[in-house]
């Protein structure tokens, strides 16, 4: 095997060795809708429609191989493994062509390269993005804009235009998997400025193909048009009745998230599995004056001016600069629309982050090989059980919703929490523990009753045969909620 195949081979085993067991995980929270026949059958045909893509490949799936979880899983790891490889490529890439040769007692780039896409590739963050079969349009968008930037990277020296339109070609695939891709042509830009300072001959190289990006940027944005300063979540409404400045919601909504950006990027250096789930409840600003969202927000353009400045320099601080800059450009589709009921997802950050390993070579540019070695090998291998510990939670739903309720019962009153309890109840009813669904379903009764969780406490009644409190728990359903199916049903059992 030769020796730059090594590292390909050492992360495909890797990640393997890591997910292998975890193959047969079940559907978990809204898997479940993308994955019945009539659903299945809509996407295995071509539409013209943003993610479909994505899905598609879950009715292709279905179709040659049957809906086997082991095969459904497989897919998903496979565009994991094929983004770290990508990541390698892209950061040997950089690496090897902007900055200067290694020093003699330094780790060679190409392995500084393979660490920075093994920590991608083991990282406790990443579990949710690979694990969480429906989130495989996050994974899509993730390799489509890796094979974007490396396609344009090869067509910058000399303009080829092949290279340019297969570029603008994955650009086009990376935003209809996801549209969080949307802000790739301005990754691309920076990646540009560490090989060539601006200059009017390289605005006009490159004007062909941000010809084709800034047109499918633009109707990707027009495609979204109806969310964009809008509160589209399920409850947002009722989160915004109860605060103080509604008026000012969008605002309110940017400065939140501005915070949360801070967060991800911890998370993403000291990933905690206490500090981890699949559904993360979290304060939001009530007051454009509130000092701690007024400081994130001045933070967040700080540090992306910084990053932009330091693009300028290149080499060394312009590699600092390109590997600050990717999350931050991509952040902004979390400021695009009101995030109040999902406010932070951790999912959401695998795309942003991919680039953020090209700041090995700046930390550990002066440290002797085999010290480098120590700490990049003992890193990767401190992930493997905090990385399994969260891939354990996606044993069972249980497990998983379990896991979130442990997270928000040290942080009580958040809006949203009741969804974690009402989870976690149709996870213990469906293991036959009523009683103790019970218990969940009156937790988030108490903060949020819907018609929804009505109907469910209804049916957990139904099957403890306490058939009054079932009718009458079904019926408030229906007065809620007249077109919802499933308690009419639940009436007509009792």
């Amino acid at each position: 095997m030769s020796r730059s195949k090594i590292p390909v081979f050492l992360l495909i085993v890797s990640i393997a060795a890591l997910y292998g067991r975890y193959l047969w995980t079940p559907l978990v929270f809204d898997d479940q809708y993308f994955f019945d026949q009539k659903t299945l059958d809509y996407n295995a045909h071509l539409h013209f429609a943003l993610r479909w893509l994505p899905f598609a490949t879950f009715a292709w799936t279905a179709k040659l191989l049957g809906l086997e979880l082991v095969w459904l899983h497989l897919g998903n790891l496979l565009l994991h493994a094929g983004n770290c490889i990508l990541i390698y490529f892209l950061l040997h890439k950089l690496f090897s062509e902007t900055l200067p040769p290694p020093e003699k007692k330094a780790l060679s780039y190409r392995w500084l390269a393979f660490f920075g896409a093994l920590w991608f590739a083991l990282h406790p963050v990443s579990v949710y993005a690979t694990q969480y079969l429906v989130q495989r349009s996050m994974l899509f968008a993730t390799f489509f804009s890796l094979l974007s930037l490396l396609a344009y990277l090869k067509g910058l020296p000399e303009g080829k235009k092949g290279w340019f339109l297969a570029s603008a070609a994955c650009y086009l695939l990376a935003v209809f998997s996801k549209e969080h891709a949307v802000m790739l042509p301005a990754v691309v830009l920076a990646a540009t400025l560490l090989y060539e300072s601006p200059s009017k001959k390289l605005f006009s190289r490159i004007a062909f193909p941000y010809f084709f990006f800034f047109a499918i940027g633009i109707l990707v944005i027009l495609l979204k048009r109806n969310l964009l300063g809008v509160a589209y979540e399920p409850y947002a409404g009722e989160a915004l009745a109860n605060m103080p400045e509604r008026s000012h919601a969008y605002l309110l909504s940017v400065m939140t998230q501005c915070l949360l950006f801070f967060k991800y990027l911890f998370l993403w250096i000291v990933p905690s599995p206490a500090w981890l789930s699949v559904d993360m409840r979290e304060p939001v600003a009530e007051s454009l004056s509130d000092w701690r969202y007024l400081a994130a927000s001045l933070g967040f353009l700080a540090y992306g001016l910084l990053a932009v400045r330091l693009l300028f320099y290149r080499g060394k601080r312009g590699l600092l600069g390109f590997a600050l800059f990717f999350p931050w450009i991509l952040f902004p589709t979390e400021l695009s629309a009101i995030h109040f009921q999902e406010p932070f997802v951790l999912y959401r950050s695998y795309l942003w982050m991919a680039g953020f390993p090209a700041l090995l070579p700046i930390i550990f540019h002066k440290m002797e090989r085999k010290s480098t070695l120590s700490v990049l090998l003992g890193v990767s291998i401190a992930f493997v059980p905090i990385s399994i510990n969260r891939l354990e939670t996606f044993r069972t739903s249980l497990a998983l919703w379990d896991d979130a309720a442990v997270l928000i019962q040290a942080r009580p009153g958040l809006f949203g929490e009741e969804r974690i309890y009402h989870n976690r109840g149709n996870a213990l009813a469906r293991a036959g523990l009523m009683h103790d669904a019970l218990k969940d379903y009156d937790k988030a009764m108490k903060i949020h009753p819907d018609a929804f969780l009505y109907n469910d406490r209804g049916a957990a009644y139904y099957y403890l045969h306490r058939y009054p409190e079932a009718l009458a728990d079904y019926d408030r359903s229906i007065r809620l909620l007249p077109g919802y199916a499933r308690p009419y049903l639940g009436r007509g059992w009792c």
